[in-house]
């Protein structure tokens, strides 16, 4: 059986692939929009909001909002890790060994391309890490985990691969890689920082094949948070 024939199968209904799929948009544009009004009216009346505690509301929102329109996904999935559990363990383990080699590759080409590697992304990561590690842990390896792979895997993914498995794969890796650097690009755009959407592909892509291998959403939740724990860790010491 050809890679383009092989079976896709995941416990998401209709329903809930559509909620995922508008949900990015909302979780991306409006709920970012929302939190600006709500921390101008808290400064207004002499309330002190800091980026972390924004950061944190932010997650724990679509986190909150996730659970409770994909609970059944989410708890069908996990069911599904002990139908092939090993599986499940090698699939996580070889997603965070490639991830780190490609990555590796990676910046080694923007390096002999680009004065700096670290994109605005990660510089605002790193800023919100130092000042709060804590607050920033628990939304890298808890909230953003679940809420990301339950939209863009999960829903986005999964709507797509029963169509086509290459669109799939290519819709979501520079979706994500888009989600992760647009408002920056809209802050102050300039086309060499296009370059590191480069950055993010290579886990979109794995995230998704990690998802498809082992069956289960749970997978790309473990090997996300994983890779987040990491960064933090790194970051908190940078």
């Amino acid at each position: 059986m050809t890679e383009e024939k092989r079976v896709f199968r995941s416990p998401i209904t209709r329903a809930e692939k559509i909620f995922g799929i508008i949900y990015i948009l909302v979780h991306s544009v409006a709920l970012p929009q929302l939190l600006m009004i709500v921390d101008i009216a808290a400064r207004r009346h002499g309330l002190s909001v800091t980026d972390n505690d924004l950061n944190v509301i932010y997650y724990a929102v679509s986190f909150i909002v996730v659970l409770l329109f994909m609970f059944k996904f989410l708890r069908a999935s996990f069911s599904d890790i002990f139908d092939n559990f090993g599986r499940f363990l090698i699939t996580a383990a070889i997603s965070v060994i490639v991830y780190y080699a490609v990555s590796a590759l990676i910046n080694s080409i923007l390096m002999g391309i680009m004065q700096d590697v670290i994109n605005p992304s990660v510089e605002n990561e790193i800023e919100l890490t130092k000042a709060d590690f804590n607050k920033t842990l628990v939304i890298a390896v808890l909230f953003a985990p679940v809420v990301e792979e339950s939209m863009f895997r999960g829903a986005l993914f999964g709507a797509i691969r029963t169509k086509s498995r290459i669109a799939a794969y290519i819709v979501t890796a520079l979706l994500f890689a888009v989600y992760h650097l647009w408002p920056y690009f809209i802050a102050e755009f300039a086309w060499k920082d296009l370059l590191y959407l480069l950055q993010y592909i290579p886990i979109g892509v794995i995230l998704a094949w990690s998802y498809e291998r082992s069956g289960t959403i749970w997978t790309s939740i473990l090997v996300h948070a994983l890779i987040n724990y990491v960064a933090v860790s790194v970051q908190a010491v940078m």
